[in-house]
């Protein structure tokens, strides 16, 4: 079947599609959860070219060209999705990414042709996402250098080399660059780097390595550790609260909260606190489904240690007001922000999962599934707007650019036609507030 005929399955499928509606649920009870309906969703083979950095085309929605890309990756025997890659940046018309766990190349690739722009050799292997600023990005290496980079001509402007690992992705505050990493004595910081010169602005001793990125917002710099801790400092990295709530994943600033997700029993969860102190409005009660949300603020059986490590996405709230939506396993919970009472409650078929945090399409949610699902749901109604197979393993968040969307599998990049608002670096821009 040629790509072509793919792609109007794609858009054919979107009119087919049923929409699936559940009404709200009383406070007392837990709403059943109804199965998405994912039969005849259109495939589009995310094979791996047989050259490296040259693209293979296809035409998508709007008959718009899309395309795959090989990167020139360490162990390319290896199948696409086989090696982590942390989601794609989209800044000034380039799509910037790692090479994967086993490559120390950042490479840039125009966002319309997939053609190569420029290419990054970095001193170590296991390159972060990037933060865009406004005319440099900055990434980081496993093994603990951070990098200022020249957005317009991938030259290194800076790069400083912080201790033995570097976990997660930075963040970007204005003109700090924000990121956790472990030190030479095997304690951890929360460390500003200055955007234009690498200068360290602060250092701050932290219990454990962060989770998903510091988020930066309302002139403060939010972070969780790996102990389940969540954290608020300043600009100046003084702490002004730390909360050992469960949390479990990076906040999201919404509807006047922070919402995290916080596994209790191995069931996802969702907490919201005041971002002004830390302290908890409500949490959810995931592992029952029984009643509704506790409003005590307090949690129990909170004992795993949250996920984390480098390539790893964990799940993570996002609020579309009235509803704050967090999606793990096969579940896709729907809560009341303002109460966190459990409105919907939709799963996926046996044998699929949600598993990176979605990109926000508006009022829709974009995710990539382990199984390479790309599904826009309508997290009201459940309704799946538009879905394609791309048949292989996704673990990162997709990202959204100027009506094209950019997944990354192992050592493969796909640009796949998709309309819709903006979403173009993990957390939906370089503070990773969940807005744009």
């Amino acid at each position: 079947m040629s790509l072509y005929r793919v792609a109007n399955l794609a858009f054919l499928a979107v009119l087919v599609l049923p929409v699936l509606t559940l009404a709200r649920a009383e406070e007392a009870e837990t709403p059943a959860g109804v199965a998405l309906d994912l039969g005849g969703v259109p495939r589009l083979e995310m094979r791996r070219p047989a050259k490296t950095l040259h693209p293979v085309y296809h035409r998508g929605e709007g008959r718009k060209v899309g395309w795959i890309v090989r990167l020139p990756t360490p162990g390319t025997d290896q199948a696409p999705g086989d090696r982590p890659v942390p989601s794609a940046s989209v800044v000034g018309g380039r799509v910037l990414v790692g090479g994967g766990s086993q490559s120390a190349r950042l490479f840039a690739l125009d966002a319309i042709t997939g053609r190569k722009s420029y290419s990054v050799d970095l001193d170590e292997a296991a390159v972060s996402m990037v933060a865009s600023g406004t005319d440099r990005i900055v990434t980081c290496t496993e093994s603990c250098t951070t990098y200022g980079i020249e957005t317009a001509t991938g030259k290194r402007i800076w790069s400083l080399w912080l201790g033995p690992s570097i976990m997660a992705s930075p963040t970007i505050d204005g003109t700090l660059a924000v990121m956790g990493y472990r030190k030479k004595d095997d304690s951890y910081a929360l460390t500003a780097l200055d955007t234009r010169d690498g200068r360290v602005r602060w250092d701050t001793p932290i219990d454990r390595d962060i989770v998903g990125a510091p988020v930066a917002a309302l002139g403060r710099i939010f972070i969780t550790t790996q102990s389940r801790t969540a954290l608020c400092l300043d600009r100046e990295g003084r702490v002004l609260w730390r909360k050992e709530n469960g949390a479990t994943s990076a906040p999201w600033l919404g509807g006047g909260g922070l919402y995290y997700a916080a596994t209790a029993r191995g069931r996802p969860d969702v907490i919201r606190v005041d971002p002004l102190d830390g302290k908890i409005v409500w949490t959810t009660d995931a592992p029952t489904r029984t009643g509704p949300a506790n409003q005590t603020g307090t949690r129990a059986a909170l004992v795993a240690p949250a996920r984390g490590g480098w390539g790893d996405d964990p799940p993570r709230p996002v609020v579309l007001d009235p509803y704050v939506v967090l999606a793990d396993g096969r579940e896709l919970m729907v809560y009341d922000s303002e109460t966190g009472s459990l409105a919907r409650r939709f799963i996926l078929p046996e044998g699929r999962s949600f598993h990176a945090p979605p990109a926000v399409l508006g009022s829709r949610l974009l995710f990539a599934t382990l199984e390479g699902l790309l599904l826009e749901i309508d997290p009201g109604s459940g309704a799946i707007r538009r879905a394609l197979d791309l048949g292989v393993r996704v673990t990162s968040q997709p990202v959204v650019a100027k009506g094209r969307v950019y997944v990354t599998a192992g050592s493969t990049i796909a640009c796949i036609p998709w309309s819709g608002p903006d979403w173009p670096e993990w957390g939906g821009g370089p503070s990773r507030t969940g807005r744009r």
